[in-house]
């Protein structure tokens, strides 16, 4: 009889522990879906394409080139593969820019230029430098530009190396850091 009790009890715990799981199973939360990992999908692309960006006074700031362009919603930016631009000041062209890709701010107040960047003045210009670097952040309305990647500058025969650059072009100044100066005798 104490065996047949023993049973019982065994039986009665172990339907209880049953249905108490099933209970857990039946009111669980359903999961979370996971966080979105991967980039964005842009609104629109399109192919050859030509961006301009003009001023609130309706002068022309920035004209892009490129064989593709992605804009992405909210923020309104713009990604764009292999871009050749025209940054122009008081309606006069400037600099050139080229780069694997960049990242424009829908104003066109910032531009992120990346891979292979090459920033350079036109060569009429009585100074013409050449900018070029794996990175450099512009900012076209300012006439400035900023890197903290390796850089290296070309004036003339004249070549700078540095491991960073702080530029102000309204007033032809360069910061840069620890840089070496190849200049050949003339």
């Amino acid at each position: 009889m104490a065996e047949r009790r023993t049973w019982l009890a065994f039986a009665v715990v172990a339907g209880f522990a049953a249905a108490t799981q099933w209970l857990l199973w039946l009111f669980q939360p359903e999961p979370e879906a996971p966080p979105f990992i991967g980039p964005l999908r842009p609104e629109y692309s399109l192919d050859r394409f030509e961006l301009k960006v003009f001023k609130d006074n309706g002068q022309l700031s920035l004209d892009v080139n490129s064989p593709r362009m992605d804009r992405h919603g909210g923020d309104g930016h713009f990604m764009v593969r292999q871009p050749e631009m025209v940054i122009l000041r008081e309606g006069l062209p400037q600099w050139q820019a080229k780069a694997e890709n960049s990242r424009i701010e829908s104003n066109g107040e910032r531009l992120e230029l990346q891979g292979g960047v090459r920033f350079y003045s036109f060569p009429d210009d009585p100074r013409p430098i050449d900018i070029r670097t794996e990175y450099l952040t512009a900012f076209p309305e300012e006439q400035r530009a900023e890197t903290d990647s390796p850089v290296t500058l070309v004036q003339g025969t004249s070549i700078l190396r540095a491991s960073g650059l702080r530029a102000d072009f309204t007033t032809s100044r360069l910061q840069l850091n620890d840089f070496q100066l190849h200049s050949p005798p003339r």
